[in-house]
């Protein structure tokens, strides 16, 4: 007998519909900052709602992992200049004997812009069951390594990098690195399992130490940070900015007025680059920051609530600081929105899913490009079933859309 799962899922509710406009003019503007420190040392993690979080070292770590039970996803610290090669002459077979002839030539990978999930060890996925760095294996359920790496730490290190094998059932990675030559060899495993409230757990291939550094993925809305973006849409180029947390949608627009207020009229996206880093210019005849003006963006927060965000100063490296202004624009206590849950089984999936909810409403499955491959109208509450039809296996993002929320969870098509 298959059991439903169940997923009681955070509401983000970002499209509820504006405030009077007296209510909404008498929402106190926060002007605020966020610093990094000199030279950018730190990384912040700041909710819109309480301020600064954390604040982190951020150049004491290399790769981190997603610590989500159902992901392969693996990033680099690309903004403090950690660079890594997939090996292109040989399978895992070939870890002994790797050489590193023409390393020059080899394409970097670097971990997306888009999506947080899609790190610089997934770039080359085909897909599941390609992972990128792995293979997924039906039988076990384990995502087994069949690729090898050259990677460049952040101090400038260069080593030789096999991830092994990720046991999904312990929701732990196993690693085996060295230097080039072969010599400081290590085996080592990186266990998720206690850090599952946060997105990632770090790892330092110099220290060989499993680094805790996030604050819980629910507390903060953005990360203030230097990370590889691209330039001109296609130059990987390293630059500072802001990211936004997984559930903490954003939208921008431009050009508007100061005053603009109408969030709803495009959608929130869920790109972790929504705010980015080109709000700010370097004026070489005046050596210093200009902001762009008629540039403003709206936030949907980790609690639900829609702010407003403008940028008013960037002091750049000597002291790392954001100067901001932020307004609560729509309140999740707003109108009679509920949070509500709703089952789907059976997941892992084949053809079909069957869907109990608690309204009309729009189904949307994407794959983990962002690209819609289902969405099916469904026109009252119950249980509906969903048919998959050819899908290829692999994970998929399901959206249950009632006009009032977007709720989002997973589903596994084996």
């Amino acid at each position: 007998m298959t059991n439903a799962l169940t997923f009681r899922l955070r509401s983000l509710l970002i499209a509820v519909g504006l405030w009077a406009a007296g209510s909404l003019n008498a929402q106190t503007i926060v002007a605020d900052s966020a610093t990094m420190g000199a030279g950018y040392a730190n990384d912040v993690y700041y909710s819109l709602d309480n301020g600064t979080v954390a604040t982190p070292a951020a150049a004491n770590w290399d790769i981190a992992f997603y610590t989500n039970t159902w992901s392969a996803g693996i990033i680099t610290n690309d903004g403090r200049s950690v660079t890594l090669w997939a090996y292109p002459t040989a399978d895992t077979s070939g870890y002994a004997t790797l050489d590193t002839t023409g390393l020059s030539t080899w394409p970097p990978l670097y971990n997306s812009t888009e999506s947080w999930e899609n790190g610089a060890f997934n770039r080359n996925s085909k897909n599941h069951p390609d992972y990128g760095w792995g293979i997924y294996n039906v039988i076990t359920h384990d995502v087994e390594g069949d690729s090898l790496f050259v990677i460049k730490t952040r101090n400038g290190m260069y080593k030789k990098l096999w991830i092994v094998k990720k046991t999904s059932i312990l929701n732990t990675y196993h690693l085996r690195y060295a230097d080039l030559d072969g010599s400081n060899e290590k085996l080592a495993e990186v266990n998720c399992m206690p850090y599952i409230s946060k997105n990632f757990i770090a790892y330092d291939l110099e220290s060989d130490q499993v680094l805790d550094r996030e604050p819980a993925k629910e507390t903060w809305d953005l990360l203030f940070t230097k990370y590889t973006g691209l330039y001109g849409g296609t130059i990987p180029y390293i630059v500072t900015g802001v990211l936004n947390n997984i559930g903490s949608p954003a939208n921008r627009f431009y050009p508007v007025s100061p005053d603009y207020l109408d969030w709803s009229a495009a959608p929130f996206s869920e790109n972790r680059e929504v705010i980015g880093w080109d709000w700010k210019t370097f004026d070489m005849g005046t050596l210093s920051y200009t902001i762009a003006d008629s540039l403003i963006f709206f936030d949907s927060t980790q609690a639900g609530n829609i702010r407003r965000l403008w940028f008013t100063g960037f002091a750049g490296s000597s002291s790392g600081k954001f100067y901001f202004s932020h307004q609560l624009v729509s309140g999740a206590g707003v109108g009679d929105v509920e949070v509500s849950s709703f089952n789907v089984w059976p997941n892992p999936a084949t053809s079909y899913v069957n869907v109990d909810l608690p309204a009309a409403g729009t189904i949307i499955i994407s794959d983990i490009s962002g690209r819609q491959v289902v969405r099916r109208q469904i026109q009252m509450a119950g249980t509906s079933r969903i048919t998959l039809g050819s899908l290829p296996s692999g994970m998929y993002l399901m959206q249950y859309v009632n006009g009032k929320q977007v709720q989002t969870s997973r589903i596994l098509v084996y």
